[in-house]
């Protein structure tokens, strides 16, 4: 984990990292890592594109992707955090594996 972020003083054990990089006007302006317990619930299914997919993508309406939906709850309503992740069918290829250590 990042030494700037020991000023939170983060736990010491295994989390999942999630990268992000945010884009304006098709310019990288932000590269994001977020660590979330690895208990987050998350729900994989196959879903038509949203609008908002389909126009990021170039991807005609209704075109099948890969979504995730994640949820994050924290021990104050106000830190909890919700999202919908898309990836069409044909962009789709990634692999993941992690160990939790307490």
């Amino acid at each position: 984990m990042d030494s700037a972020l020991n000023i939170f003083s983060p736990p010491d054990r295994t989390l999942l990292c999630v990268r992000k990089v945010i884009y304006v006007n098709n310019t990288p302006i932000m590269y994001d890592r977020a660590f979330p317990p690895p208990d987050i619930s998350l729900i994989i299914d196959a879903a038509p594109a949203s609008h908002e997919a389909c126009q990021v993508f170039s991807i005609p309406t209704a075109y099948p992707t890969l979504r995730r939906l994640y949820s994050l709850k924290a021990n104050s309503p106000t830190t909890s955090v919700i999202g919908v992740v898309e990836s069409p069918f044909d962009r789709l290829a990634c692999s993941a594996s992690f160990e939790a250590t307490y």
